[in-house]
């Protein structure tokens, strides 16, 4: 029985999000009416901004069957016209080192004293800036290898995080990409289970020659 009523949450969340994507169109047709946004561009802005909106709002509704859902919704693809999304939903696990609060004793840590092995060098890269996204993070790992031509970081990468919210029991990070013609973007939202509230959104885009 309890099969059956995710199935059915989940078949609910993949109309939704179709009906959002089939609105998206309707709406870039709207703006390309009222300014001059290339059409490509304006239906990716309307996506991303129907993507953060009513997932975290959908999955706050249904948070009492959030495991099954997220064993039912791991890499979700959606195809409408010229629209081509992937997504794939699951719970985020904050990271042991996050970089805007780095613990006191992360010197005498053993991951960390086995791996960095320029410790100097790397609170240097790494002190007075506000990490806001995982890319970030990632950034400050390639400048330390660039620095020191040390890759035993690489072993502990995982370990390195940016959100640490003592008051959020459950974290859900939603990973999707936007194909639309020759633009190719690709976003990461993470969010508050209970309340809904997004913690951090990261995007990157690209364009095909």
């Amino acid at each position: 029985m309890k099969k059956s009523i995710v199935l059915l949450i989940t078949l609910l969340f993949i109309s939704i999000l179709s009906v959002l994507i089939l609105k998206n169109m309707d709406d870039s047709q709207k703006l390309i009416k009222s300014a001059s946004f290339d059409k490509s561009i304006s239906q990716v802005l309307v996506t991303i901004e129907n993507i953060n909106q009513e997932i975290p709002r959908f999955l706050q509704k249904n948070k009492d069957n959030i495991d099954d859902i997220l064993a039912q919704t791991s890499v979700l693809p959606f195809n409408f016209n010229n629209v081509d999304i992937l997504l794939n939903i699951s719970e985020y696990t904050p990271k042991e080192f996050n970089l805007n609060h780095l613990p006191k004793d992360i010197r005498s840590n053993s991951d960390f004293l086995n791996n960095v092995g320029f410790s100097y060098e790397f609170f240097q890269i790494v002190n007075n800036h506000k990490y806001t996204n995982q890319r970030e993070v990632d950034q400050v790992i390639d400048q330390y290898i660039y620095q020191t031509n040390d890759t035993n970081i690489l072993n502990i990468k995982d370990k390195f995080g940016f959100i640490d919210d003592k008051n959020v029991s459950t974290l859900i990070e939603c990973d999707y990409s936007i194909n639309v013609d020759d633009i190719n973007l690709s976003a990461s939202l993470i969010f508050d289970l209970n309340s809904s509230q997004v913690k951090a959104f990261d995007v990157a885009q690209s364009t095909k020659n």
